[in-house]
């Protein structure tokens, strides 16, 4: 088990935000704030359909994020309440062991403030630093313009395009691939 702890804050936007490692502890706190997410976000909510977000389930898929070598999850605080989590999931097949598939959650009162910028580029430099992954990859709703701008901006670049990538309600969206060599 992973037994480093990185802790730090971040102020911008007049938000102080806390950053640290996710801990098993965290798994209730996490069960809540995904439940409330389902309604706040409908990819979300389609990505869920399926998965159980009992606290069983959601405290085994942190352990599998502390136990593996290549995988990473922080959780953002402000006030002391979880209002953002990420995490980089490695690959588990060997040949594939340096991708990792990035996702980053930020509650809908945050958005548009910078959190989900303040997580990805956390959490890519803790896993340049303390895994063997070579790239981070995110599968993004082509439709949603200034995510994919921001994407950008923190070096992340397009490699294609999944057609048909997400089915929301009877409505397929694309999703475009972009990739962050770290």
């Amino acid at each position: 088990m992973n037994e480093v702890m990185y802790e730090e804050s971040v102020s911008k936007n007049e938000i102080n935000l806390e950053i640290r490692d996710v801990k098993l502890e965290d798994a209730e706190e996490i069960k809540g704030f995904l439940f409330n997410l389902k309604d706040e976000s409908r990819i979300f909510m389609a990505l869920c359909e399926g998965i159980s977000l009992s606290y069983e389930g959601i405290y085994n898929y942190i352990n599998s994020i502390i136990e593996r070598k290549n995988s990473l999850g922080i959780v953002g605080r402000v006030d002391g309440e979880i209002v953002a989590i990420a995490g980089v999931i490695g690959d588990k097949k060997s040949i594939c062991s340096h991708n990792g598939e990035l996702f980053v959650l930020v509650r809908r009162e945050y958005w548009g403030r910078g959190i989900s910028k303040i997580m990805i580029a956390n959490i890519a430099a803790k896993a340049k630093v303390r895994t063997k992954l070579k790239n981070v990859m995110s599968t993004l709703n082509i439709e949603d313009g200034p995510i994919i701008e921001a994407y950008e901006e923190m070096g992340f670049r397009k490699v294609g395009v999944y057609r048909n990538y997400y089915k929301i309600g009877r409505q397929f969206c694309h999703g475009i691939i972009m990739v962050l060599n770290i």
